[in-house]
């Protein structure tokens, strides 16, 4: 499996110290982030809940698909 070791060698290589773990704290925030979310009748699909749980802060297009997740920082940067 020639891709395995390519992709292993890109995360322990390239992205070392870029990728954020996915602890039980960012579990527990996920949960949060989904059930607010879908209170107010406004759900986030595929990674982006699991994006703010992670994250302090987001640069993206989509700042009304991450508003009430709790983040610090939230930025257009085609606005900025």
């Amino acid at each position: 499996m020639l891709w395995r070791a390519a992709a292993d060698a890109m995360f322990r290589e390239d992205f070392a110290d870029r990728v954020l773990p996915v602890d039980g704290d960012v579990a527990v925030h996920y949960a949060d982030i989904m059930v607010a979310r879908r209170g107010v009748g406004n759900p986030m699909e595929g990674f982006d809940p699991l994006i703010a749980a992670t994250a302090v802060g987001v640069a993206t297009r989509d700042v009304a698909g991450f508003s009430g997740c709790g983040l610090k920082t939230l930025i257009d940067p085609w606005k900025a």
